[in-house]
């Protein structure tokens, strides 16, 4: 990431803090220009230890602070990796297609690139929801995790699914908190959500996320299927416009397990696009 890019998310981060450059650079023992001068890109050299204290500051979580580190070193993504990432999205599709598992594709925002149709038995994520989506361009982890209709079904899961993933969302986005699609995406979240959404976004803040965000585990009692147990194994691919994560839910339960097989024979092996 270029200076300039990483003062801008500098800026993005410590605004979402709710602090002045000069609280900044109290809390992080630096001075006021240091922190001007950062957030312009013109500070001559980003010393780890600077670094260090601006991700203790910033109240970034572990995972976060790791994307920070890397968001400081001058690389174009493309250096990251040279797959094409419509490419690979082909390859995610034709595998989705036959994995007889709940399984979905996102992006480094948590937006759904791909999803089979066993997911969205599971959810009963129906036209309606679907079109819900479409109108607010707004297929995204968090505005389905939060919604009421998966609200209803998770049930006493809820509150710990929501943390797990916000863990999940705050990784993926850290190094473009600064763009125009992330700013929409809080945006929509903000509206649709408000404070409800505003809660687990500082409750998450910070802390000793410890827990591996590349999987999380689900127990409750689904309305139509019964006590369902499952793990999400996430597969973590890098292309050169960005992450993408393929997630499946692996069966935990024998009746798990039949449940799924189940909810694949009614699905088929169908798979939606729904971002481009």
């Amino acid at each position: 990431m270029k200076k300039e890019a990483f003062g801008e998310l500098v800026s993005v981060l410590r605004k979402d803090c709710g602090f002045t450059q000069a609280e900044l650079a109290e809390k992080t023992h630096l001075s006021r220009r240091t922190i001007e001068e950062l957030e312009r890109g013109k500070l001559a050299k980003l010393e780890w230890d600077l670094l260090a204290k601006l991700a203790l500051g910033l109240d970034l979580t572990n995972f976060e602070r790791e994307e920070f580190f890397v968001a400081a070193v001058d690389v174009p993504q493309t250096s990251f990796s040279n797959a094409d990432y419509e490419t690979l999205v082909s390859e995610l599709e034709n595998i989705l297609g036959n994995v007889r598992l709940p399984a979905f594709v996102a992006d480094h925002n948590s937006d759904i690139v791909l999803t089979n149709n066993c997911i969205l038995h599971l959810f009963d994520i129906g036209t309606e929801l679907l079109a819900e989506g479409q109108q607010n361009k707004m297929f995204n982890v968090m505005y389905v995790v939060f919604h009421e209709h998966y609200a209803r079904i998770i049930k006493n899961a809820f509150h710990q699914v929501v943390i797990d993933n916000f863990h999940r969302f705050r990784k993926n986005s850290l190094r473009y908190r600064a763009t125009p699609r992330f700013k929409e995406i809080i945006g929509s979240l903000n509206a649709r959500y408000g404070k409800d959404f505003t809660r687990y976004w500082d409750f998450t803040r910070g802390g000793q996320d410890t827990t591996s965000v590349s999987s999380i585990s689900y127990r409750y009692h689904h309305p139509q299927y019964g006590y369902l147990e499952y793990h999400s194994t996430i597969t973590e691919y890098v292309t050169n416009k960005g992450d993408l994560d393929m997630t499946v839910y692996v069966p935990l339960s024998i009746e798990t397990a039949i449940a799924f097989e189940e909810i694949a024979k009614q699905a088929g092996n169908s798979v939606l696009r729904l971002v481009e």
